[in-house]
């Protein structure tokens, strides 16, 4: 018998912090990345790359023309929020390092 394996195994650290981040409404990847904890500095390549695998995972939802900025993400109908999965709390941003 072999062993079924949920959407949100064997996501990246960056994914997990993503899908932790998101919630019903659909937002931008520059709010997600801040909700996911990662300061203004950090470019937001790496947000649209964990979200393109959530979506292909099923456990996002995708809406707009193209990526960029009007490009938004959410869970999935049938996703449920991640804080359940970290003991319901959401990681503090990331402390800002000097330039």
């Amino acid at each position: 018998m072999s062993e079924t394996k949920s959407p949100a195994s064997e996501l990246s650290t960056s994914e997990l912090e993503v899908l932790a981040a998101l919630d019903e409404h659909f937002m931008c990847a520059s709010v997600i990345k801040i909700r996911a904890g990662y300061s203004s500095a950090v470019l937001v390549e790496g947000i649209y790359r964990a979200c393109d695998e959530l979506v292909h995972r099923g456990l996002a939802e995708w809406n707009g023309c193209c990526l960029g900025y009007r490009a938004r993400w959410r869970l999935a109908g049938g996703a449920k929020p991640i804080a359940a999965a970290t003991d319901g709390h959401r990681r503090s941003p990331r402390p800002r390092t000097a330039s």
